[in-house]
């Protein structure tokens, strides 16, 4: 058994320190995965602690079907979506830090990358925007991400799709033939 296996064992038990050792462990990965929907530095670490107060609210119910890695994660991304969902216009997300995969030869090639694709995420509905930042940013399996989102695989797969075709559109006037 793993190290996390006893600590959340002795937090469903009370004990604060095995908890705080599970936050130290995962708030990094929670955060990348609230900044990656909201794209903004000071709403992803309040979804953070909003979700790990929700977390430690709900300890008692942690079965251990899956990792705490991913429970944790899934609060953190529904938490995020939760946030969007509350936000009257899809136009206040921040998206203008959009991590680049590689080297753009000049700077006015990667001021239009970042453009294109900063444009090209705010038009990705909510579903679209997160199966599509836990497929290619995060690296979840379909699988995962159907745990993640509360869905089965194949609408996964559909909001995937959808999402990569809209980028694709928004990506091809940069594209040389």
């Amino acid at each position: 058994m793993n190290s996390d296996h006893f600590l959340i064992q002795a937090a469903q038990k009370g004990d604060t320190m095995a908890f705080r050792t599970l936050v130290i462990e995962h708030s990094p990965q929670m955060y990348r995965a609230a900044w990656r929907v909201v794209r903004d530095d000071h709403i992803a670490e309040d979804i953070v602690q909003e979700s790990l107060l929700k977390a430690h609210e709900r300890l008692d119910t942690f079965a251990g079907a899956s990792s705490i890695a991913t429970w944790l994660h899934r609060i953190a991304v529904n938490t995020a979506l939760d946030h969007l969902r509350k936000r009257k216009t899809r136009s206040e997300v921040a998206l203008d830090e959009v991590p680049e995969t590689g080297e753009t030869p000049d700077a006015d090639t990667s001021q239009d990358l970042s453009e294109q694709t900063a444009q090209a995420m705010r038009d990705l509905t909510e579903l679209e925007r997160s199966a599509f930042t836990l497929r290619h940013f995060e690296g979840y399996s379909l699988k995962e991400i159907g745990e993640q989102l509360d869905m089965n695989v194949n609408a996964v797969k559909q909001a995937v799709f959808r999402a990569v075709q809209k980028v694709r559109v928004h990506l091809k006037p940069l594209v040389t033939p």
